[in-house]
């Protein structure tokens, strides 16, 4: 009896790679934002911020771009309200990569890159957005903290049946997979 060793699927970073190696950023734009506190925020105890952050991807060949939608949250709750939040901030980028080939490039490897490299792309205008947003709201500053993708177990490539994950091309549309974060806020 001959046992054949299965070879693992190629890690999330090891699908983006074949993309990340052939792109050169071209711009990163704004498309929406949002930002809201409940009154009293500062009366109880600091807020939990929670992050979450989706990405849909978009492949066109034609005009040789890969197009990121990067959507990133930022949710304060506490122990007896966490149905209702005292402070959400909301975020979309579009961050917009030239490549001059798309040949052996599958749509697995679109998204990892998009997960991967859109949101690690992305995040300094997040964190950026996040503390002057804290500042103008009269809350106290905060830095987010650097980004840091998934471990390898949760960075497996998402298979086109995921349904969590998907590339666009062109004018569809897809989702990303959502990565919670806990960050204690803390107290100045």
């Amino acid at each position: 009896m001959t046992t054949e060793k299965q070879t693992p699927p190629p890690s999330k970073v090891e699908l983006a790679y074949v993309v990340s190696q052939r792109v050169q950023i071209e711009w990163v734009k704004l498309l929406s934002f949002s930002a809201n506190q409940k009154a009293g925020l500062l009366e109880g105890p600091p807020p939990t911020l929670s992050l979450r952050s989706t990405t849909s991807q978009q492949l066109d060949g034609k005009n040789k771009q890969v197009r990121v939608a990067a959507r990133f949250e930022c949710i304060g709750t506490t122990d007896s309200q966490k149905s209702v939040p005292l402070l959400h901030i909301e975020a979309i980028y579009e961050l917009v990569y030239s490549i001059p080939s798309t040949e052996g490039i599958e749509d697995r490897n679109i998204v990892a890159f998009g997960e991967l490299n859109g949101l690690y792309n992305g995040w300094p205008y997040w964190r950026e957005l996040v503390q002057s947003t804290l500042g103008r709201m009269g809350l106290p500053p905060f830095t987010l903290p650097v980004y840091r993708p998934a471990n390898d177990e949760q960075a497996r490539p998402a298979l086109p049946s995921d349904s969590r994950s998907g590339v666009t091309r062109l004018e569809e549309k897809g989702a990303g997979r959502q990565k919670p974060a806990k960050v204690k806020q803390k107290k100045s």
